[in-house]
């Protein structure tokens, strides 16, 4: 059954925008894409995680202080995160917070992802100031969640 459901997830999710690595002389590879998930219910985490691998190298991180030290970890090492799926109430922090201090430090593309109200006020001025990219309420599907993420790695 666990298979027949991860099908599922997986078809659901759009072919990701990765870069082609030929030399001209051997078969095409595509080099994955970077996604960071910052989701503090590990189920959902691991939901997120096992719907993405096939497409996307994933780094999951249940906390806010945990998203940003892995972000700027990566950043020091030279590794590029091309997108962050993040989560807006975690235990530790909101995702707008988590969010600016990104983009502070020459961030990514930011999808925050909530199952709470949150003003329009807020989404709008986190979009138009270029903090994050787009904005979706859960319970969102992994198919619609992949075309979101595709869409914004296109940006």
């Amino acid at each position: 059954m666990r298979s027949h459901v991860s099908q599922i997830f997986f078809q659901a999710i759009p072919s990701p925008a990765g870069q082609k690595a030929n030399s001209g002389t051997g078969p095409s590879t595509v080099v994955k894409k970077t996604v960071m998930i910052c989701e503090d219910d590990r189920d959902l985490l691991r939901v997120y995680t096992l719907a993405l691998r096939s497409k996307y190298e994933i780094i999951g991180t249940a906390s806010g202080r945990e998203c940003i030290s892995k972000y700027s970890e990566n950043m020091r090492q030279g590794k590029k995160i091309d997108a962050l799926l993040l989560d807006y109430s975690l235990g530790d922090m909101t995702g707008d917070k988590i969010a600016t201090k990104i983009r502070e430090m020459n961030g990514t593309k930011i999808i925050l992802i909530s199952a709470f109200e949150i003003e329009n006020d807020l989404v709008e001025n986190l979009k138009t100031n270029g903090i994050i990219t787009a904005f979706v309420k859960k319970p969102v599907t992994i198919g619609s969640l992949g075309v979101t993420l595709e869409n914004a790695l296109r940006i």
